[in-house]
């Protein structure tokens, strides 16, 4: 596997400067952020010193946790403020950078990816602990929709009446439908597409989707890649290195270029109005 993996892991470390304390004391302080500790992240350099299991990506990675443990660190199942925000891992696979490592993929290769992801969203999910399975930080990819808001703190959830927004996935698609289908995709470069798709821009297919969910497709047009936000925080090396494995695998398998995995994304869909155009017909109009 040669697809550069970037690992996000905010555990909090204790600082040096920290004053004595009992054992419990400090594992609270930990746990919460409190004083005398700092968050910590672990990015991949850039391209072309990319982290890659070809050339010991793996190796960096088991490495930088080795020595948090050593530090002493927690990783915290929820903020302190309990708004979300908990310690988490994230691991972007290059898709579209060509001076980084893996396989560039077209537009299409990365939605068959997607909808390989949201049609495993409720396994990959158990891959996790279950603090994490309704993180609106890393929210869940439902092909029904979102079921929570970002606002909501998480024994909340489901209960406020707020608007959803975010993590639409239908919504999502019915914009790529509508793209696909416009007379002037065909004429469009790739780069063209991406941004059409992809951009950071509200105008954009993916902002119906935004950044805080299981796969942020954002980070395409700013980085080149697929970020996979699901995993809890952890310092065993071993289960974060497979982890990433698995992500980059996930990749490799899903996105169609050997033919096996293909999706008609210009199609219409069962929608209830038997017409098969993605609406929903209220029967209005006509004559």
């Amino acid at each position: 596997m040669d697809d550069v993996c970037c690992l996000q892991d905010g555990v909090v470390v204790e600082s040096p400067a920290a004053q004595p304390d009992s054992v419990k004391g400090a594992c609270l302080r930990l746990l919460l952020g409190g004083a005398h500790t700092m968050k910590s992240e672990f990015k991949s350099p850039p391209p072309p010193h990319d982290l890659r299991f070809s050339t010991g990506g793996g190796a960096e990675i088991g490495l930088y946790v080795k020595m948090l443990r050593h530090m002493g660190a927690a990783c915290p199942p929820l903020s302190a403020t309990g708004g979300g925000g908990c310690c988490s891992v994230h691991i972007h696979v290059n898709v579209f950078n060509a001076a980084a490592g893996g396989s560039i993929l077209t537009c299409r290769q990365v939605l068959c990816v997607f909808l390989a992801w949201v049609r495993f969203d409720l396994v990959t999910s158990r891959f996790a602990r279950p603090w994490m399975w309704r993180e609106p930080s890393a929210a869940p990819l439902y092909a029904t929709g979102a079921e929570f808001t970002w606002g909501e703190r998480p024994w909340e959830q489901g209960r406020s009446g707020a608007e959803r927004r975010g993590y639409d996935v239908p919504l999502f698609l019915k914009r790529v439908r509508a793209l696909m289908r416009s007379p002037a995709y065909a004429d469009m470069s790739e780069s063209e597409r991406m941004q059409q798709l992809f951009g950071r821009g509200n105008a954009s297919a993916v902002a119906a989707l935004g950044r805080s969910c299981s796969m942020n497709l954002r980070r395409l047009t700013s980085y080149g890649t697929m970020e996979v936000r699901r995993f809890h925080g952890c310092l065993n090396e071993a289960v974060l290195v497979r982890w990433a494995a698995f992500c980059v695998a996930f990749v490799e398998r899903f996105h169609g270029q050997d033919g096996e995995e293909r999706h008609d994304l210009t199609a219409g869909h069962h929608d209830g109005d038997g017409d098969g155009d993605g609406d929903d017909d209220d029967g209005g109009g006509g004559g």
